[in-house]
């Protein structure tokens, strides 16, 4: 999580796009607003959601304990848990409790899916015939302004709006007033129309937009409106990579949920939008 400036915060919380991007700068100094990044690079939205406190797990033991760390197999939520394989990576690491004792949940890289879980603690280990609850400790936001919220390009499919709904659910459980706003995800290079992974994209687009209303944003169709392609992918223009955004497209993002923030009555009275 960045530092932020005084008054107001602008809380986003995401992927690489959201770690490594932009366009939070963007809208944060247009809006005159600190920054607050909880956008960790590789992660799923059920990674992202577990991080936040939003949905629990369940584990059972894969091992004995030995110096205070229990190894773990994942048994539910069922979701999308990535295969952890670059080495550039950083472990996934989440302070939170097991069975009720305080640790750290790791999933280190190189583990699989289901592989390579452990949870590290002071407190005594539980039994290894226990069925263990995990909760993250969820991170405490200062004086949010808006939250944008990201999800869903490492995993694009039908858990993503479940995913996302446990977030803005837990975001509001203890901040009733919490403005939200659901970004969509975009085609990348090798998604062209009439694909599998563009029938991904789509057909999770539509599910937010439908769950979301007015508080989603379409950022498929802003790509498109600023740089129009003939197969349906995010131009090459917009991009650093197959995936990942350039400068002119993080000015995008920047300017789309600018504008659904000043339609939602969300953006700063006598602040001009990013051009």
């Amino acid at each position: 999580m960045s530092g932020r400036r005084g008054g107001s915060a602008l809380i986003v919380i995401g992927d690489s796009l959201t770690e490594h991007g932009t366009w939070p700068e963007l809208l944060a100094e247009a809006a005159g607003w600190g920054i607050e990044r909880v956008a960790h690079a590789g992660q799923t939205s059920t990674e992202i959601a577990v991080r936040l406190g939003a949905i629990g797990m369940t584990f059972s033991a894969a091992g004995a304990a030995q110096e205070g760390r229990v190894p773990l197999t994942p048994v539910g939520p069922s979701g999308d848990f990535r295969h952890h394989i670059d080495a550039g990576m950083a472990d996934i690491a989440v302070s939170g409790t097991l069975a009720g004792r305080p640790g750290l949940l790791t999933h280190r890289v190189g583990g699989a899916a289901l592989e390579g879980w452990e949870f590290a603690s002071d407190s005594t280990a539980p039994a290894a015939d226990a069925v263990l609850d995990f909760r993250a400790e969820a991170p405490v936001f200062s004086a949010p302004a808006v939250f944008v919220i990201w999800c869903g390009r490492n995993n694009p499919g039908p858990v993503v709006t479940r995913d996302v709904a446990a977030i803005v659910a837990e975001l509001q459980a203890n901040r009733p007033a919490a403005r939200c706003v659901v970004l969509g995800v975009h085609a990348a290079s090798f998604e062209p129309v009439g694909s599998e992974g563009a029938a991904l994209v789509d057909g999770l687009n539509a599910t937010l937009a439908q769950t979301f209303g007015d508080h989603f944003v379409d950022l498929s169709a802003a790509f498109r409106e600023a740089a129009p392609t003939s197969d349906g992918t995010t131009a090459a223009q917009l991009r650093s990579d197959d995936v990942h955004l350039n400068a002119a497209g993080d000015a995008v993002v920047a300017r789309a949920v600018a504008r659904r923030l000043s339609e939602l009555g969300w953006w700063p009275t006598g602040m001009a939008l990013p051009s």
